[in-house]
């Protein structure tokens, strides 16, 4: 869709975001490397030496974001690297995990993906979801290749927004297992390799949104979340391929338990008493 091209290389044109995003991991990293009585170099140096590097939540999403988006490229995060050395990297298991989780969509070109040790080549048009768990890297092999990504904070899958999932089991066993147990394991959905018109106008209004910047967008933002969860639940269920195994995880009764009786009886049981009936903690 060209359109949704457009706006994701107006985004690469005026590139506040990432200048922002760029601005909150220096003030990170150069806490981290006083606190440590190291030179910001060599804090950054021994980062790249770590096998799993974590992404900190609060390098990626400002103080009020709960959803953010990026068009990522060679030149949004200086991503110009050897492309086969990054690969014999991410296959040696230098990875990364965060605890958000990540959305991307091949718009332009395609790129590696790598989780649990295996390399997959992400065609253009295809969507792939990581769960709080999924230890992984991507690596962008050309300056053609565009994608866009979704980063989404936990928080935002609280009991009503898992309540709006229900009717969608294929999201509401990958979300709510993950926010839920913290021993699940690292899971990816990866849908299609097409592109598809109805999901393109999904992110394209959604990204539109994004960048208004207003005081309604990050609602906005928020709420095209269930449509654009509904086309990818459709896409999978035209293609009528069984996911991968260990890529969606079974029912969790427990929460489902909780989730029913938080909607029976809001505003008539506490945390705590819903903690006590189902032996959980109050966390």
């Amino acid at each position: 869709m060209e359109m949704l091209e457009g706006l994701a290389k107006l985004m690469l044109q005026a590139p506040v975001r990432y200048q922002q995003a760029d601005k909150r991991l220096l003030e990170y990293d150069t806490k981290k490397a006083a606190e440590a009585g190291l030179s910001l170099e060599r804090y950054r140096m021994n980062l790249r030496q770590e096998k799993i590097r974590h992404m900190v939540q609060e390098c990626v999403f400002g103080e009020n974001d709960d959803i953010v988006l990026f068009a990522d490229c060679w030149d949004a995060f200086d991503l110009r690297t050897d492309v086969e050395a990054s690969r014999t990297r991410a296959k040696a298991g230098y990875l990364h995990d965060h605890d958000f989780f990540e959305l991307f969509y091949v718009l332009k070109g395609s790129c590696y993906n790598y989780i649990d040790g295996r390399e997959d080549i992400i065609q253009e048009g295809s969507i792939c979801l990581m769960n709080l768990q999924a230890v992984h890297e991507r690596v962008i092999p050309n300056a053609d290749t565009i994608l866009l990504t979704i980063c989404i904070r936990k928080s935002v899958f609280d009991a009503p927004f898992l309540n709006m999932l229900r009717e969608i089991p294929l999201f509401w066993n990958f979300f709510a297992a993950s926010v839920s147990r913290k021993d699940q394991a690292g899971s990816c959905i990866h849908l299609q390799d097409t592109p598809n018109r109805e999901l393109e106008i999904i992110l394209y209004q959604m990204l539109r949104t994004y960048l208004l910047d207003d005081e309604i967008s990050h609602t906005v933002v928020r709420c095209y979340l269930i449509p654009l969860l509904t086309e990818m639940a459709r896409i999978h269920h035209v293609e009528k391929s069984a996911p991968e195994s260990g890529m969606i995880f079974p029912r969790n009764p427990s929460l489902d338990a909780v989730l029913e009786t938080i909607r029976d009886k809001c505003g008539m049981v506490t945390l705590q008493e819903l903690a006590d009936e189902y032996h959980s903690s109050l966390n």
